[in-house]
């Protein structure tokens, strides 16, 4: 039980191992054996949820959110791009760069920043 951890003080809570489909189906009790002395018994049933995900969905969920999240931090990276390549310094900026030799325009450079940003997925 973690008791003390909850935050409600008349409740008692159990924690069981993810994906383990147990559910509590009684009060719990004590019963005294002669082979291991003072037991606590929790009546539990085996609960059949066929809505849950494995885990493996699990997983390809999570993969897909931050993926998701990657791609929406690429059309940020973007659209700052795109700004800053509309300031005046921005030339001189790209002068600057170590990529310079590459003779690229500035839509060029950002095109090439966000492909690599691309490439990365």
């Amino acid at each position: 039980s973690v008791k003390e951890f909850s935050q409600y003080e008349d409740e008692d809570e159990y924690l069981y191992a993810p994906f383990s489909f147990v559910q509590m189906i009684g009060v719990p009790y004590v019963e005294v054996t002669d082979e291991c002395g003072v037991i606590r018994m929790i009546p539990v049933k085996i609960n059949t949820n066929l809505k849950t995900r494995t885990l493996e969905e699990q997983l390809e969920m999570k993969k897909e959110m931050h993926v998701t999240a990657f791609r929406h931090h690429i059309d940020d990276i973007e659209v700052e791009l795109n700004k800053r390549s509309s300031t005046p310094s921005a030339a001189d900026r790209l002068l600057s760069d170590k990529s310079a030799g590459e003779n690229h325009t500035l839509e060029g450079f950002v095109a090439r920043i966000v492909e690599q940003c691309k490439d990365v997925l």
